[in-house]
């Protein structure tokens, strides 16, 4: 035989080979699967998991590389997550993530399952302290809140204090209950005034509200509904 025919049939067959691996790896990997965890219904960073809270769902046509959480039942949820979410190893944790701490505070009051924004007053001054922070227990002006365990010690050093908090209830989903730092978190009564009013700031010398030391946003009704300041 001619060997250059000799050498163009192999050729054509190692191309026939390659095509045909190619072929199968493709099928092979557009019927991989995966296991995974979704969301059944909203959980708040903090929470325990249940088994009512989520569900076991194949993906087909999964990556490889695609990572998946374990078994999420009795874990504590790390961040707040909302129904369908496919959760993933840092979603959740083994140990409480969280702490609960008592404190009293005036404004809204305390009742399970709502969340605040907390202020520290002083004089004409409110600074914001903790956003969208879990309410898990109290009544009245005495709080039980649910608060991250790396901030264990400011938050009770300011319940352990006299200090005086103003809690506003959050209408909405729930977020991260931290600290704040840098600007735009703290108002002074008649700048508040001025900015919600579009008066200048000397106006405020004459108004009710001056000197309460609360945030604009409460209006000192303890509603705490408008949120417009913050």
């Amino acid at each position: 035989m001619n060997p250059r025919y000799m050498a163009a049939g192999l050729f054509s067959v190692l191309a026939l080979g390659i095509i045909v691996a190619i072929l199968v790896f493709a099928f092979q990997a557009s019927r991989a699967s995966a296991s995974v965890w979704v969301m059944a219904q909203p959980v708040t960073a903090g929470q325990q998991i249940t088994a009512a809270d989520v569900t076991l769902v194949t993906i087909h046509g999964a990556s490889e590389n695609f990572v998946v959480a374990g078994d999420p039942v009795n874990s504590y949820a790390t961040v707040n997550l909302q129904r369908s979410d496919i959760l993933v190893p840092q979603d959740i944790s083994k140990v409480s993530e969280t702490v609960d701490i008592s404190l009293t505070a005036t404004g809204v009051g305390a009742a399970p399952g709502i969340t605040v924004d907390i202020y520290y007053t002083s004089g004409t001054t409110a600074t914001l302290i903790g956003t969208a922070v879990q309410v898990v227990g109290g009544s009245g002006q005495n709080f039980v809140v649910q608060v991250s365990r790396q901030q264990e010690g400011e938050w009770a050093a300011i319940a352990a204090s006299s200090a005086h908090l103003f809690a506003v209830q959050v209408l909405g989903p729930g977020g991260a209950n931290l600290i704040q730092g840098g600007v735009n978190n703290q108002w002074n009564t008649c700048d508040a005034v001025a900015a919600l009013s579009g008066q200048q700031a000397s106006a405020c010398g004459t108004g009710g509200t001056a000197g309460t030391g609360l945030p604009a946003s409460s209006s000192g009704t303890g509603s705490g509904t408008t949120g417009s300041a913050p």
